[in-house]
């Protein structure tokens, strides 16, 4: 079974993610890999199915949150090919690379201090 299944609305949303890609892949003339879509979905389920503990403790509406980031895929995805400027295909890697220079910025939550989370 796929692990889409085991994630709540998991078909739907993973359907969300393939219909935005196929639209980003037609307006930009490149290939969105499937592992970089299937990346994308686990990034994006991983904020209701997996958050981090201090999100659960804040009570922040984890929903709305998933919901806005993926209104906000198009936009980060134009960003991701902006700056890695792939040539033919976007993979995971670029996803990865791009990701790791970026991920406080795009995060919804606010930072104490760097490395204050590894004590939970």
């Amino acid at each position: 079974m796929s692990p889409i299944y085991y994630i709540h609305d998991g078909e739907r949303l993973f359907q969300r993610v393939m219909r935005i890609c196929d639209e980003i892949e037609k307006s930009k003339e490149i290939e969105i890999t499937m592992h970089s879509r299937v990346l994308i979905f686990n990034i994006l389920t991983a904020i209701t199915e997996d958050p981090h503990p201090s999100w659960r403790v804040m009570q922040f509406d984890l929903r709305e949150i998933l919901e806005n980031k993926i209104e906000t895929l198009p936009k980060n995805l134009n960003e991701v090919i902006n700056y890695e400027k792939p040539k033919k295909r976007l993979t995971s890697f670029h996803l990865l690379h791009w990701l790791g220079l970026r991920l406080d910025s795009i995060c919804p939550f606010e930072k104490e201090k760097k490395g204050d989370y590894r004590n939970e």
